[in-house]
């Protein structure tokens, strides 16, 4: 039962990076049936071989049918098809025509009624956008996983301390990048190689935790004292983190994805998001204590058992 826990932990938080999306609501139910999907918004313009729909994650849902016309009439609207991600690209819309879009919440035995249309159009000219980053075949998109990921993706309780989630060092608002990591910020520098702050390589990485024992305790650190630590390396942008087939700096994070615990192949390639995800938690400065290993994270990610 761990290691279905670690591995759901994983692939979620894989899921909800390779989205690229900030984190969005997730709504709920009402009398036991699904609610319309709510925050449906159409793009105006930004492609021009198609326009993207996206909306909040609705509770339960597992697929999520699209739906289409030129005028704001919904019982006249054409289906475009389903998916298991709160996103749909409509690669047969029209340049330089508007269309009304509308969301339907769907899983085995039920259907929600249609969301509130949005409009949008495609652009007209040249300029190709990037499709949706491509998801291995052995750990597909689906409505749960990217619902679970974005929860996980804020949750303090998957850090040691409790006290720093994945979002801690990766705010939108910023690009997916770290604010905090600033020159001139004595919170986020690193003293680099030489262990000295204030001379040429020093390091303005990302706020971390204190050092401390799997008990609990703090224990001391060289640079930091008992004070957060600093990263030896600027968080990265989650912009586009679903495209390359390797991750962090130096490209450690590759496409073969391994279970931490036992080293066994999960994913043969394309796993680059999960390799990615295994670091942080278990990184003593970033979100772990010394030693900590994905039991641990397991255990304290899913505290209820």
């Amino acid at each position: 039962m761990r290691l279905v826990k670690l591995l759901l932990l994983l692939v979620s938080l894989s899921v909800v990076i390779g989205q690229l999306l900030p984190s969005s609501a997730v709504s709920g139910q009402s009398g036991g049936q699904l609610s319309a999907p709510t925050g449906v918004t159409a793009s105006d313009g930004a492609y021009s071989n198609k326009v993207g729909i996206s909306w909040d994650v609705i509770r339960n849902a597992t697929a999520y049918q699209v739906f289409r016309n030129t005028s704001n009439d919904a019982a006249s609207a054409l289906s475009l098809g389903t998916t298991a991600a709160a996103s749909f690209f409509d690669a047969s819309a029209g340049a330089g025509q508007s269309y009304y879009y509308w969301v339907r919440a769907e899983n085995g035995s039920a259907a929600s009624s249609l969301s509130a249309p949005d409009q949008g159009s495609r652009a007209s000219g040249t300029t190709v956008a990037l499709n949706p980053p491509p998801a291995p075949a052995g750990n597909p998109v689906t409505a749960a996983k990217a619902a679970l990921g974005k929860v996980l993706f804020w949750d303090e309780q998957l850090s040691s301390m409790r006290t720093v989630a994945c979002g801690t060092c990766h705010h939108a608002f910023n690009g997916g990048s770290d604010p905090r990591s600033m020159n001139g910020n004595s919170r986020s520098t690193h003293p680099g190689v030489d262990g000295v702050f204030g001379n040429a390589d020093d390091i303005q990485g990302s706020i971390g935790v204190p050092l401390s024992l799997a008990n609990g305790n703090y224990a001391w650190s060289a640079a930091f004292g008992i004070r957060e630590q600093v990263t030896g390396r600027r968080g990265m942008s989650y912009v586009n983190a679903g495209y390359p087939g390797s991750l962090f700096w130096d490209g450690r994070a590759t496409q073969v994805f391994k279970d931490p615990l036992t080293s066994a192949v999960v994913l043969a390639n394309g796993g680059a998001l999960e390799s990615q995800v295994l670091g942080p938690p278990v990184n003593s400065a970033e979100m772990g204590h010394t030693g900590r290993d994905w039991n641990d994270v397991a255990a304290r990610g899913w505290p209820r058992g």
